[in-house]
């Protein structure tokens, strides 16, 4: 018991009012936390918010601990929650933390009815990202390097599967039917604050500085608020899909006599016997089948449409969906605040509404009234089914009768931030005029005047204004792993973007691009050497005046963005590769998943990073300035805000795009423009 707790039940409120008082007056308390929940809900599949809401949803434990102090236990079944605890807890002076801190505030607020603001909490998850180490408390531990005593333990998932979820006869292990296992369970529990707590103090440089804070509450404002879901759209939709895929399905059988048509390994021999000459049943190289005329046979063809059709990704956003979104037509937690690694940008959850498929059919709005009737036939008049529904997906997120989505985005942020952060006057002026950066290129590609260039020629000119800024050479033939032949550089890029070039252009228009905006690659080289100077010497390194490159001790170069925030790069080396005698530079950081090895990074790689980093800065110094607006905001991208706002506000797509436009103090010479729409539904 804390020295803190009172020892008498009888005396404990007036004794923790003095004990809070001279503990606010000389020492700041953090409260350290870890709950153990049970439910009937799966929280993978259902989400936090349906997972918290439920009845069945119950505390098992929590451990806890002020600042330093050994963790203590709470067992509901021993008796409610202590009045001293309580206080605590729903004191906002006292501060909160927690690993994926959202979750116990989240319990707190769902079963224990105790609401806490975000602001007064801390979270070392979200400091380890901001060190660019994501991943849960056991990944996170291992990278530090925790020892053994402070780290998470690995006993974790079978005690969490054992006493969390219902067993076979639907009922919940516990204290009393495995003592033994319970008690394993609650050492668990412990050892989970004394490991969140270690990596909150090996972390502590990376607490958020005060602007950051300001964005990470916000970002848990909009979590907690959600987007509003047409339910009755989704159910309908889903069962024009349910009913197609079946259909398709058993037409795929029939065509192929494969028991499992669905199956990799099984479709790709078959079709391979019909004339299918790749070793992959990737997108792109099916694409590429049933756009050449060496695939004649019609068995063939109706293999690959049908093979396209089935493995389309988007009509999984409908179960997700159907899962995710809580009783009151709400979805929640769809953004993972400092999800992609290095530039802190978001990173989508479940339905992923940054990554919505762009639509393939013409008429989105007849399609969705059609899909609306829930008759699959007149949907078919806009396309196939599966390829109309997936067009319509953005519109399943619909605003409650009286109000309206007012949306806006950033025009072409990336282009215009990196030609802001290395002074390239020409792209600039592109900007300042008030032109389209594409069309502008295509003038240069072309030889045409910008009121001359066609929807096609612009379409061809957008793979280099997008990628060549970022290192990509113009690409060659190779053999991936599969021996199939691809593209590399802008040559593959472009194709991945569906615009089909010769290598010779991609050549000639990386040579452009390079001539034409010659500050970028004189850009890539400052900073790489930058860099490698920053690791070297240990000494900062400015480059430009607005980006600073350091070094801690070799254990982690920094860069300063113009914003103040910093990236982090863990553990840099610098290695001579044999044969070049040049310094090349590599970090750790996360390759797949969750693998963590090293990196190898360029000038280049710098200038991607640098300029989503600072393009993020911007949506969310917007994102600030709007909700200080009065806007509510419920969703958003790596360009985009969505407000959800009565229908006739003054809040409407002007004073939005005001607050989205306003150049930041410290870019004050940034050149930003926006645009965007108000309609009931979301749309592209």
């Amino acid at each position: 018991m804390p020295t803190w707790c009172p020892p008498h039940r009888e005396r404990r409120i007036s004794l923790v009012f003095v004990t809070h008082v001279v503990y606010a007056c000389a020492l700041p308390i953090k409260l350290h936390l870890d709950f153990e929940t049970a439910s009937r809900v799966d929280l993978k599949v259902r989400g936090l918010d349906n997972y918290a809401k439920d009845p069945s949803t119950h505390v098992l434990m929590l451990a806890f601990a002020h600042n330093d102090a050994p963790p203590q236990m709470w067992f509901p079944h021993e008796g409610p929650l202590p009045e001293y605890l309580e206080l605590e807890l729903r004191r906002p002076e006292i501060r909160k933390s927690a690993y994926n801190a959202d979750f116990e505030r989240t319990i707190l607020r769902e079963v224990l009815h105790i609401d806490t603001p975000a602001r007064v909490w801390s979270d070392p998850m979200i400091q380890a990202r901001y060190a660019s180490i994501a991943g849960n408390l056991e990944f996170v531990g291992k990278v530090l390097g925790l020892p053994a005593d402070k780290a998470k333990l690995m006993t974790g998932k079978k005690l969490i599967r054992f006493f969390c979820v219902p067993n076979k006869a639907g009922e919940f292990n516990t204290h009393l039917t495995h003592p033994a296992e319970f008690a394993e369970f609650t050492v668990y529990c412990r050892q989970d604050v004394v490991a969140e707590r270690e990596i909150g103090k090996l972390l502590k440089a990376f607490e958020l500085p005060p602007l950051e804070k300001r964005i990470f509450a916000l970002d848990q404002e909009i979590n907690a608020r959600g987007l509003p879901v047409d339910m009755d759209f989704v159910r309908k939709a889903s069962k024009i899909v349910e009913e197609e895929r079946a259909d398709l399905t058993k037409e795929f059988v029939e065509l192929t006599g494969l028991d499992n048509p669905n199956s990799v390994s099984q479709l790709l021999e078959w079709l391979k016997t019909k004339g299918y000459p790749y070793g992959s049943l990737g997108k792109k190289w099916v694409d590429k089948a049933l756009s050449t005329v060496d695939v004649t046979e019609a068995l063939c063809r109706r293999g690959l449409e049908l093979r396209q059709l089935l493995a389309k990704s988007s009509t999984a956003k409908l179960q997700a969906l159907l899962n995710l979104t809580g009783p009151d037509g709400r979805l929640r937690n769809s953004y993972s605040y400092g999800g992609a690694a290095r530039t802190l940008r978001w990173s989508g959850r479940g339905f992923q509404p940054q990554n919505i498929s762009r639509p393939t059919i013409k008429d989105v709005t007849g399609a969705t009234a059609a899909i609306l009737t829930g008759d699959r036939e007149a949907v078919r008049t806009f396309g196939p089914p599966l390829d109309a529904v997936v067009s319509c997906l953005r519109g399943a997120l619909c605003a409650p009768p009286g109000k309206q989505f007012v949306v806006c985005d950033l025009s072409s942020i990336e282009v215009v931030v990196l030609g802001w952060l290395v002074g390239c006057s020409s792209i600039l002026k592109v900007f300042e005029d008030g032109r389209d950066p594409y069309v502008q290129f295509a003038t240069m590609l072309y030889g045409l005047p910008y009121d001359q260039i066609t929807k096609e020629q612009r379409q061809i000119s957008k793979p280099p204004v997008l990628g060549c800024g970022y290192g990509l050479g113009g690409g060659d033939d190779a053999i991936d792993k599969n021996g199939d032949a691809i593209r590399t550089g802008l040559w593959g890029y472009s194709q991945g973007m569906g615009v089909e070039t010769t290598r010779e252009q991609a050549h000639e228009a990386v040579e452009l691009y390079r001539n034409a905006y010659p500050e970028i690659p004189r850009a890539w080289r400052k900073w790489e050497n930058a860099a490698i100077a920053a690791v070297r010497t240990g000494e900062k390194q400015t480059v430009g005046g607005n980006i600073t490159f350091g070094c801690v001790k070799g254990k982690l170069l920094w860069i300063a963005l113009p914003s103040g925030r910093r990236l982090s790069y863990v553990r840099p080396r610098l290695e001579t590769e044999e044969g070049f005698g040049s310094d090349k530079l590599s970090y750790e950081g996360q390759i797949i998943g969750a693998h963590w090895g090293r990196i190898h990074t360029w000038g280049g790689k710098f200038a991607e990073q640098l300029t989503q980093a600072t393009a993020r800065d911007v949506l969310a110094e917007g994102m600030l300035r709007a909700t200080a607006a009065g806007f509510t905001i419920c969703g958003h991208s790596h360009d985009e805000i969505i407000a959800l706002e009565d229908v006739g506000s003054p809040l409407n797509l002007t004073k939005l795009r005001e607050a989205m436009i306003t150049r930041p103090t410290w870019g004050p010479d940034l050149v930003l423009n926006a645009d965007g729409y108000c309609a009931e539904r979301y749309r592209k």
